[in-house]
């Protein structure tokens, strides 16, 4: 279970570096910030290749739920991965549609940067301790 300890520590590195220091995401956010013109319905090649990788992700999350059933969330975290597999490659009209959904404005874009950024480091951090807990808690 070597793939446990090398991920709940790649997410807390991850959830350090996007809590703490945001100006380095700023600087790699300049580095490689270029406009993306993409669209679910006419890139068939990048959409098939994410939905394949999402459903191989979706394959091996699973499986890894039903050998070790006390990491149950492992099972649920890859049935709701497949179905995003399936959305991009049969359904990519309907996940252009919650793209859209997703982007309305909710709140100021200043307020969404700051708030978008500690929740979605605070998440990774959770996420990252459930996983090392997991990992040092069923005797590796």
């Amino acid at each position: 279970m070597w793939y446990l300890l090398f991920s709940g520590l790649l997410g807390m590195v991850f959830g350090m570096l996007v809590l703490f220091f945001p100006t380095f995401l700023e600087m790699l956010n300049k580095v490689i910030d270029r406009e993306l013109k993409y669209s679910f319905e006419q890139d068939h090649i990048p959409r098939l290749i994410n939905g394949l990788v999402l459903l191989l992700a979706s394959l091996f999350l699973i499986l890894t739920g039903n050998w070790y059933p006390e990491l149950w969330a492992l099972f649920y975290t890859g049935v709701l991965a497949m179905v995003f597999g399936i959305l991009f490659i049969f359904f990519p009209r309907f996940l252009g549609f919650l793209n859209d959904l997703g982007n309305l404005v909710v709140i100021a874009p200043e307020e969404a940067g700051t708030f978008q950024r500690i929740v979605s480091g605070i998440i990774l951090l959770l996420m990252s301790t459930y996983i090392l807990f997991t990992y040092f808690g069923n005797g590796r």
